[in-house]
C-alpha cells in the first residue's frame, strides 16, 4: 500500500514527523558500506553535518549509523526507500517470499535451490528499491556461490541478507 497523503502516509514517515530521534543503526550501515550495497542511499540519509565520535571526524554527507545502545542524533536518518511519505507499506514482499523459500531449502539441505532462492530474493530486493546493478549483483552472486554446503553457515548468510533486505 502506498499513499503520499499525510493521512495515509508511510507509518515510519509519520512517526518521524512527531519524533526526530530515529536513526539508522551502525551495524546495518556498516554492513551496507562494507558490501558497497546499492540500497544504502535508499535505506539511509547522508549525515547533515560533520560528526565527531571517539576522536574521529566523520564528514558531512557520509552514511553513519548510531552505535548500538547509544542515541546519536547526528547519525543517518532512515532513507527515502523506507520512510518517505509515499514509501509503500508492504505486508509481504517478493524478496521476503524468496527468503522464506531459501530458509526452507537450507533446512532440507537443498543447497543449490537455496542459493537460487537467495539470489532471487536479493534481485527482488534490489529491484524493489530501484537500484539493481548487474555488476554488483554478479560479484555478490559469486560470493553466494562460495558459501559451503553447511546448514548453519548457509542459514546465517540467508538470514543476514534477509535482515538487510527487510530492514524497514
Amino acid at each position: 500500500y502506498s499513499s503520499s497523503s499525510d493521512n495515509n502516509a508511510n507509518p515510519l514517515y509519520l512517526f518521524n514527523q512527531d519524533r526526530t530521534d530515529i536513526r539508522m543503526c551502525m551495524t546495518l550501515v556498516d554492513s551496507l558500506l562494507n558490501h558497497q550495497d546499492p540500497r544504502l542511499p535508499m535505506f539511509c540519509e547522508p549525515t547533515t553535518g560533520d560528526i565527531e565520535y571517539n576522536g574521529e571526524v566523520i564528514p558531512e554527507g557520509s552514511y553513519w549509523g548510531s552505535p548500538v545502545d547509544e542515541q546519536f542524533d547526528a547519525a543517518s536518518m532512515p532513507g527515502p526507500g523506507i520512510s518517505s511519505a509515499g514509501t509503500p507499506t508492504p505486508f509481504i514482499t517478493a524478496a521476503e517470499v524468496h527468503f522464506i523459500r531459501a530458509e526452507c531449502q537450507v533446512q532440507l539441505a537443498q543447497f543449490a535451490a537455496a542459493r537460487a532462492s537467495y539470489k532471487a530474493a536479493l534481485t527482488a530486493s534490489l529491484e524493489e528499491y530501484g537500484v539493481f546493478n548487474q555488476v554488483w549483483f554478479d560479484a555478490y552472486s559469486a560470493a553466494i556461490d562460495m558459501i559451503p554446503d553447511n546448514k548453519d553457515i548457509m542459514m546465517n548468510a540467508v538470514m543476514t541478507e534477509k535482515w538487510i533486505s527487510l530492514c524497514y
